[in-house]
Formats: C-alpha cells, structure tokens, sequence
C-alpha cells in the first residue's frame, strides 16, 4: 500500500462500510481520489457535472467519466446544465455559479440515494491557495481557517496530501485521467494565484508552505472553539433578551464578531454596541433582526436589553395515540422520547443546521430553503421549532430525523404552528 493510500484509509478508519459520493471531474485529483478508494474497497458512487462551457472538450470528460465508471462497475450520475444555465454562467460570477449548481446536484444525488456523504478530491495545495485568497479579502478566522477535512456531509479525505504526491501516484499507477484547458487560463483569481503569484514567492524563498498549513489548521481550530464558546452566550441572549455588559466585556474583539455573525448581524454591528456599551443610561440603537423588521436595543444600568415583541407564532402541542394515513406540510407529528426540555419558535440563526427525515448527516437550513426554491428575501422570515438541544422542524419543508415519530411504538406528539393575531 502506497502512503497516499495509507493517510486516505486512515481518514476513512471505522467508516469504510458505509457508501459515498464522489464528486469527479475526470482531472488527475479526482481520479487518483477515485482509484484509491477501489483499492480500499470501500463503497462509492460518482457525480459529474458538465457545464457545457468546454464544447467538444466538456463532452469528452462526460464520455471519459462515464466510460470509466462503466468499465469499473461504479455507478454514476451526470448532470448536464441546460441552456439556460449555460448562458447564466457565462454572465457574472462563473466560478460561484457553478458551484452552487454542483453542489446542488450533489446534495439531490446524497439525498436520493442515501448515500453517507460527499467526497472531494481538494488537497493540501488547494489549502494553500484558499488561504493567501482569504487572506486578500481581509477574512477572520473562519477564512484563515479554510476549509475542514469534515465539514458536514462534505468530506475531504486528500486534504493533507500535497499536490506533488498525487502526481507521483497517479504516474507510477498509471492513472488515467483528463486535463482541463481552463486550468491553464489567468482569467481566474485561484489560477493566477497557482500560476504567477506563488510560484514567485517561491523564488524569492518567502513560501513557507508547510508552516501556511499548520497555521491554516491552528486557525480553524481556535474558530470552531470560538464558536461553541460564544453560541452559549448567544443562546441566553436570546432566550432572556438580556446581555450583562460582564458577559459583552468577557468577549474578546473575535468573539464579539463572532456574536455579531451568530445573531445574522454585520460586523459594523460590533462598532455601534461598543458605543452603546460607553453612552448614557437609556441609549439605543435600532438594528435590522429580519428582513423589513427592525427591533431595538438599549442599555439599561449594567446590561443591554432587546426591546420586548408579541410572539409571532403560537405552538399548538398534543399528545395523540396514532400517526395519520395522510401527512402535511403544516404539523408535525415528533416522538416525545426523543425531545429535550422545551419546545419553542425561533428565527433562523447563521450555521443553523438539522438533519431531515431521509437523509444521512445533518444540513444548513439556508441549503434546504434554497433547495426547495424559497426567494432569499423570504428565506429569513420563515420560522422554525427546536427543543433544547436541537432544531425538530421547519414548517412546511423538512422534519428532523432525530425528532420525527416512526412508528405507534413513538410517544406521538402533534404539533401545529399557528402565527399570532
């Protein structure tokens, strides 16, 4: 076994009997991706995507891809981007475009298929690059961090391989694979930055590239430590409507850009709490919660206070004997048994997450709000139920696997969301 093969294996230890999906692009790091994960044996399926930007290049990564899952027994999805989507792409941000309508299909083809969950063949070059572009847009830690080996149901199993390991396996294994034109082309901000501008920081001998990755990871660690730090006081803010100015001062500058990014707020945000926190008693300012809602938030004494609002929404909550033949999209029916402490209506918050009812891992809200074709200027009115621990339900969409009653064995209980006159 070679060593690419080795660090792979051990990031997929006690995971190797569940089924992937890897996303394929027929380029060298997806295919030696590919040809590693034969030879551990461990289950996938494959998803490719053609933008049709390529002409007759684009089809033959098409006909590449398939052929080759073909004549390897591997199952495999294609999505072909139609017209439309062609002629959008080619209208403003191509790479962000593109992205979304992969990852869409991606998460269709995880969701159908039931699959555990997403394989992409970024490396630890790509990391490299992700880094110094954050970098250039003056990102906090969640950027300097880049991204996560595991990242929800987005895994990255090569991402502490270097690029010059996957050349060297894909030569001595003879790994076939395509070359995409485009790679080469300046037109990019990641390709100038593969092509012009590392490659001379090399030859001045200012590219310690391998202490860039090991800061990478320290960043990423001390951000998701940030964040669990500052979502328990985000948590009581919100349920009380009260933040001590003790537990504001306690933060550090990132941790109060981190409450700022939580509550959906914009980093100015932090500027005008800072002057709050130094004005007279009974100063306010009024923030924008949601879409064209404002509420306010003044000072009083030793603590900053949200100006108090009616609910919304009333929870209509009984315990009932059966499921019903027929379901909709406007009750719940959640198990008892699997709930913790109360439920309540919220508002969604950035990074909001659940796991629906069939489906493997759990999901941002926002991608399934986009994902059932929800205006993004509606996206941020809709409410949802949580228990103490957990969001159990988005109205009219999605049911939590971790919360849903399967069965009359279930402690069943109904739940209906009505909003407030």
């Amino acid at each position: 076994m070679s060593k690419l093969e080795e660090q792979i294996s051990l990031f997929f230890d006690g995971y190797t009997q569940e089924t992937y999906l890897l996303a394929c692009s027929g380029g060298i790091d997806s295919m030696v991706l590919l040809t590693c994960l034969q030879r551990l044996g461990i289950p996938f399926e494959v998803a490719h995507v053609n933008y049709r930007l390529r002409g007759a290049e684009s089809e033959a990564d098409r006909l590449f891809t398939e052929q080759h899952c073909k004549t390897a027994g591997i199952p495999c999805h294609v999505y072909q981007v139609s017209d439309a989507e062609r002629d959008a792409l080619q209208n403003g941000n191509l790479q962000e475009k593109a992205r979304d309508i992969r990852y869409r299909y991606f998460d269709e083809v995880l969701r159908t298929r039931g699959l555990r969950a997403l394989l992409t063949a970024h490396h630890a070059d790509d990391q490299i690059e992700t880094f110094f572009m954050h970098l250039a847009r003056k990102s906090g830690l969640a950027g300097l961090g880049g991204m996560s080996p595991r990242n929800g149901q987005t895994w990255r199993p090569m991402l502490h391989i270097r690029k010059s390991e996957i050349r060297a396996f894909a030569a001595e294994q003879r790994v076939p694979y395509r070359t995409d034109s485009s790679n080469s082309s300046t037109n990019y901000t990641r390709n100038r930055l593969r092509q012009v501008i590392l490659p001379f920081l090399k030859e001045q001998g200012a590219f310690p590239d391998e202490s860039i990755l090991l800061l990478s990871e320290r960043f990423r660690e001390t951000h998701t430590a940030l964040e669990l730090n500052v979502s328990v006081t985000v948590k009581r803010f919100l349920e009380n409507g009260v933040l001590p100015f003790s537990d504001w001062d306690d933060l550090t500058e990132a941790g109060q850009y981190e409450f700022a990014r939580q509550l959906g707020w914009r980093a100015r945000t932090v500027g005008e709490l800072r002057k709050l926190r130094r004005s007279v008693q009974k100063a306010t300012f009024t923030y924008v919660v949601r879409e064209n809602r404002r509420r306010k938030l003044y000072r009083q004494e030793n603590e900053f206070m949200l100006e108090q609002e009616a609910p919304r929404y009333v929870l209509e909550v009984e315990h009932v004997h059966e499921l019903p033949e027929h379901f909709d999209a406007h009750t719940a029916y959640l198990d008892g048994k699997k709930l913790s402490g109360e439920l309540r209506v919220r508002e969604r918050r950035t990074g909001d997450r659940m796991t629906p009812v069939g489906m493997r891992g759990s999901k941002l809200l926002s991608a399934i709000l986009k994902d059932a074709k929800v205006p993004a200027a509606v996206r941020n009115s809709i409410p949802l139920v949580c228990d103490d621990e957990k969001i159990v339900w988005l109205p009219g969409y999605r049911v939590s696997a971790e919360a849903a009653a399967r069965d009359e064995q279930a402690e069943i209980v109904r739940v209906r969301l009505q909003q407030n006159s």
